[in-house]
């Protein structure tokens, strides 16, 4: 597998091994997930399909077709999601594995048992995919070292590779949402400290001068 320092400057990217999968991933500013080849060719993309009720992502192919939905599902410690077919029928669930924990930390579960587990790190803008007994990496993927807004995904593809890539694409938008809930959730708190220091100081000045 790639080493983490991959970009998404194609011309410094070698052709990727045999059976293996390169994809260049970009966060839109409406936070939709777009991936493409070496070529540049658009293959995938995930876009929100909020309900009323749930925070939902669709995966879908080049042609607009729908191949999962990704639900978040409400009030859990471990902030799971649900992919479903468009049937919906579950596919498989990816939560993280403990309630706190500040490195990416998740496994995924199919049919009750845990088929996939994710590693990762803030500091090297990445994280591995691998099998249940997490001895086998099956997938990298790392963030551009310039620009957080990219990613690079690198997928072994020699067992299960269809449904494989549509786990890892999963796992990149579920690990990009809890981040991005996570950031916001600071300057939600930076926000209201603010405005708690703004009353206050107010509050202040009123008794000095009232």
């Amino acid at each position: 597998m790639g080493n983490q320092n991959s970009t998404n400057n194609c011309t410094n990217c070698s052709e990727p091994a045999h059976d293996e999968s390169r994809y260049f991933v970009t966060k839109r500013h409406d936070g939709s997930l777009v991936f493409k080849d070496i070529n540049g060719e658009l293959i995938f993309k995930i876009v929100s399909a909020d309900s009323k009720c749930h925070c939902q992502l669709g995966l879908y192919d080049r042609y607009g077709t729908l191949l999962l939905t990704l639900r978040a599902k409400n009030m859990t410690l471990h902030k799971r999601w649900n992919a479903s077919s468009p049937s919906g029928e579950m596919l498989f669930s990816v939560c993280k594995n403990h309630a706190m924990q500040n490195e990416p930390d998740l496994k995924v579960e199919r049919k009750d048992a845990i088929d996939f587990k994710v590693r990762g790190s803030k500091s090297t803008k990445a994280f591995y995919v691998y099998k249940g007994d997490a001895a086998t990496e099956l997938a990298l993927v790392a963030s551009d070292e310039f620009d957080m807004n990219k990613f690079v995904v690198e997928i072994d593809t020699k067992e299960d590779g269809e449904m494989l890539e549509k786990i890892v694409f999963s796992i990149t938008a579920v690990v990009d949402a809890m981040e991005t809930a996570g950031r916001m959730k600071v300057v939600a708190g930076k926000i209201a400290a603010g405005a708690a220091f703004l009353a206050f100081s107010c509050v202040c000045n009123s008794v000095e001068f009232g």
